[in-house]
């Protein structure tokens, strides 16, 4: 399955490669533009390039041992899941997004932060998707403090939907 996000906020779930959706064409979405904003979904392999794990206080990405350095030209996301994985990467706006790292299951928390370094500079809690409450946040910050990381510098802001 894949999700589309057509214009005009229309979500719509379609099998787009076999079964009866297939064939599914519709005269005010044509299949071209279902394609161009489709949204990645992320499988356990691909996944497994984004997950994080703290090292001595610092954000490294688990598969490649690289620590986890934001660019201030795009905005950076993260989700952690329900068994407490933690997954950072760059959004793409319509492309790659929160529900991209889990394929749209569940999380414990998700939004945006800065890190240089390996170095946790600044947090938020902001997903359109999974509009993250200020527990879903504060459980965020607790996997923080429990992995060592330190907070005295970060830049912590809470937004409210």
């Amino acid at each position: 399955f894949a999700v589309i996000v057509t214009a005009r906020s229309l979500f719509c779930i379609f099998r787009l490669d076999i079964g009866a959706g297939k064939d599914v064409h519709h005269q005010k979405c044509p299949r071209s533009k279902l394609y161009s904003q489709l949204i990645m979904y992320l499988g356990p392999n691909e996944r497994a390039r984004y997950e994080v794990i703290v090292d001595q206080g610092k954000l490294m990405y688990r598969r490649s041992g690289l620590l986890v350095e934001t660019t201030e030209d795009s905005k950076w996301i993260f989700v952690l899941s329900t068994t407490r994985s933690l997954y950072i990467g760059q959004k793409k706006k319509g492309k790659f997004q929160h529900s991209s790292f889990l394929a749209g299951a569940a999380t414990t928390a998700a939004g945006r932060l800065v890190a240089k370094d390996g170095i946790l500079k600044a947090i938020w809690p902001y997903s359109g998707h999974y509009l993250p409450t200020e527990e879903n946040f504060r459980e965020f910050i607790s996997f923080l403090e429990e992995n060592n990381v330190d907070l005295a510098n970060v830049k912590v802001t809470y937004h409210s939907y």
